[in-house]
């Protein structure tokens, strides 16, 4: 079975390089950052649905990195040449003295994550995303690392946290520095995790991140966006967890906070609501659990439209995860993708559920928005019964017969009209 899951960093996490478009190309040319506020669009690497990573260059000339954008973390950080061989193996260490913008620091800090540690001093570099070196933010705090912990998993260089900066000790994070040097005109990013099914396709579009902005036409299936406030005192983008409902089960909580985590791989929440949750599921379907871990049947005989489907409320508002997006489908076994962990007495929504939802993060109001993402056209679902296929082939007959239909009635409108001129 893959080894698919998790990169669960600080509040787990998720990534992304960036690219700028600018409405006039000639605004490029002038100093004046008032000039030059807009938005940056970038792709990003999906890595089999666990990680999601963008390229990002630091220092001057440009050292460039992939690195994981963490909506649960606010540090950028990277490993440091001098001591890249403590660390976990990476395509890029950061070389400080072939920078001329580079300001070191003597203050030790250590970053503790869900899994994984890292140790290094904070410094002050020149930070942009993408190709687009112009579109920096200044005097950028960032660590760099020399020593790090279990993060044998991490496939990136290192991480850019995109959460508030009460996680980067009071510091100006990356987008913030963005905003108040006039690179981007909002503090608000727009975030798409496209959906590979773990490996087993390639999606079009890819995966994306909107720096100062975000694009409803491309990425989500409405234009309605439901908001939910944010905690953004606890540092991260923390929302009221209201409710959870496992099909027409309402699940016990004690929870009421979930942290908004594109570091995280899956859903994690607290051991006695996953039990609860794997009971309700188990029921519905031949289930056994290895390695704590929820496996299923999902073949003929329990097809994934027998399991029910699981309902958030966030906020005042309801969000559903239906069973091809909570499961990871191999073969006739489907595996849960929530799991239980001992950090907190929350829930972290990873990109499972980020997945389904084209989602806005909005600092200055402190708020998130959600919109159906477009991954919903585009995943394969098992959950359609037989008569959900005969709908849509009576809508194209019947489609086809109003057009012949109508050809007729022209042609008969024609010859009589030709009739009466005759006449």
């Amino acid at each position: 079975m893959k080894l698919l899951f998790f990169l669960i960093t600080a509040f787990a996490h998720i990534s992304i390089p960036l690219t700028r478009k600018i409405d006039l190309p000639f605004l490029q040319y002038f100093t004046n950052p008032l000039l030059l506020v807009t938005n940056i669009s970038t792709p990003l690497n999906n890595y089999e649905n666990v990680q999601y990573r963008g390229n990002v260059s630091i220092g001057t000339p440009p050292q460039y990195f992939e690195l994981t954008f963490d909506t649960g973390s606010s540090w950028i950080w990277v490993v440091s040449k001098e001591f890249s061989s403590n660390c976990h193996p990476t395509k890029s260490q950061f070389i400080s003295n072939s920078s001329s913008t580079f300001i070191p620091t003597n203050t030790t800090i250590t970053l503790n994550y869900n899994k994984g540690k890292a140790i290094g001093k904070i410094s002050e570099e020149s930070v942009a995303v993408g190709s687009h070196a112009q579109f920096i933010a200044k005097k950028q705090k960032f660590v760099l690392v020399n020593k790090d912990y279990d993060f044998g998993a991490l496939e990136a260089d290192g991480i850019l946290g995109l959460g508030f900066s009460r996680l980067s000790e009071g510091f100006n994070t990356f987008i913030m520095n963005l905003k108040e040097q006039g690179v981007i005109e909002k503090a608000v990013f727009g975030l798409y995790l496209n959906d590979n099914e773990f490996g087993d396709s390639t999606p079009i579009p890819k995966s994306n991140i909107i720096l100062g902005g975000y694009d409803l036409n491309q990425y989500a299936l409405s234009k309605e966006i439901t908001y939910v406030n944010v905690f953004d005192e606890t540092g991260y983008w923390a929302v009221h967890l209201h409710s959870v409902k496992i099909g027409n089960s309402q699940l016990m909580l004690k929870s009421a906070i979930a942290i908004l985590d594109t570091g995280s791989s899956l859903i994690y929440a607290p051991n006695a609501e996953v039990l609860q949750i794997m009971i309700d599921i188990g029921n519905a379907g031949s289930c056994y659990q290895l390695y704590g871990m929820l496996v299923c049947g999902c073949g003929e005989k329990n097809p994934l439209s027998s399991y029910p489907v699981i309902t958030l409320k966030l906020g005042t508002h309801l969000y559903s995860l239906l069973p091809e997006y909570y499961f990871w489908k191999y073969e006739d076994r489907c595996t849960l993708l929530i799991m239980s962990f001992n950090k907190g007495n929350f829930w972290l929504l990873g990109d499972v559920f980020l997945r389904r939802y084209y989602t806005i993060f909005d600092m200055e109001k402190s708020r998130v928005g959600f919109v159906p993402s477009i991954n919903n056209l585009y995943r394969k679902s098992e959950t359609r019964s037989i008569w959900d296929y005969w709908v849509v082939i009576v809508c194209i007959i019947g489609s086809i017969t109003v057009v012949i239909v109508g050809f007729i009635c022209y042609k008969n409108w024609k010859r009589n009209h030709q009739n009466i001129h005759e006449f």
